[in-house]
């Protein structure tokens, strides 16, 4: 990484002439999956170093007139994804959208409460997902690849699997999917039915019904990573967080920002329509 500097930017045919970044400096290695830029769409808080400094978003807005201030974004595991800039397009969801608020204006931070299946949750006190002054909470994050936890799910999450549904496929014995094996697809995906979904349990912190909560669905063949003839574990334990809800989570639902009223709004998709054009 480099200094600062600003530059124009375009996204979908709309510009902003000064738009900050932080300038890469040292050339990235080449190869499948190279990355020359990092996009941060969160709040303007989290670029404070100590300064703060508009988001490419904020950018764009505040240089378009007419441009409403949110975003809908949806993805997919290996085609890409779209993202719809001061537009909700509806013909992308297959369910009605359900709005959740925003706790923390850093990250897109919600309160996750637990995580549930088959209809029974972990049981962890609700604060291991909270931000506190060692853990960085919980979020959504497209710039996250897989879904990440905190030690305390991840090894309640790993117990709970490997107990229930030894009977499948890497779920068992010394090498299995949460000490970080991978197996092949001809012996998985013949039983991935049967493998359960993991649903996240979120509070939308709704002002007109604070207490309800809402459980989000992510299934197994999005939890099990595909990697050429194997599939792989889409979840990972990292200290000091509660729970990243990542593209493993993300690539099942059209999520539509609204930095300025501080929630986000959520549907099932239609992954079909959220393929580049």
């Amino acid at each position: 990484a480099g200094p600062l500097a600003t530059d124009t930017i375009c996204v979908g045919g709309l510009c902003t002439d000064s738009a900050p970044f932080g300038r890469v400096e040292t050339n990235l290695p080449p190869g499948p999956g190279a990355l020359s830029a990092i996009v941060g769409l969160a709040f303007e808080r989290n670029a404070c170093n100590p300064s703060c400094v508009p988001t490419l978003f904020d950018s764009l807005v505040a240089d378009n007139a007419g441009v409403e201030p949110f975003f809908g974004m949806c993805l997919t595991q290996d085609r890409g994804g779209v993202i719809d800039v001061g537009f909700v397009n509806t013909s992308r969801v297959s369910a009605p959208f359900v709005d959740i608020y925003v706790t923390h204006e850093h990250w897109y931070n919600i309160e996750v409460v637990d995580f549930v299946i088959d209809g029974q949750g972990l049981g962890l006190p609700e604060l291991v997902y909270k931000v506190t002054n060692d853990v960085i909470g919980s979020f959504v994050d497209s710039g996250t690849s897989l879904l990440l936890l905190g030690s305390l799910p991840y090894a309640a999450l790993a117990e709970r699997m490997t107990t229930q549904y030894a009977s499948l496929p890497g779920m068992s014995g010394s090498s299995n999917f949460f000490t970080g094996a991978c197996f092949p697809t001809s012996l998985v995906d013949p039983q991935l039915a049967n493998y359960p979904a993991i649903s996240v349990a979120i509070k939308t912190n709704d002002p007109k019904e604070r207490t309800k909560v809402v459980t989000l669905a992510i299934p197994a063949s999005s939890y099990l990573l595909k990697a050429g003839s194997q599939r792989c574990l889409g979840i990972a334990s990292v200290s000091g967080i509660g729970a990243i809800l990542g593209d493993v989570f993300l690539e099942n639902y059209y999520t539509v920002y609204y930095p300025q009223a501080g929630k986000i709004s959520i549907a099932e998709v239609f992954e079909s329509n959220c393929v580049p054009s």
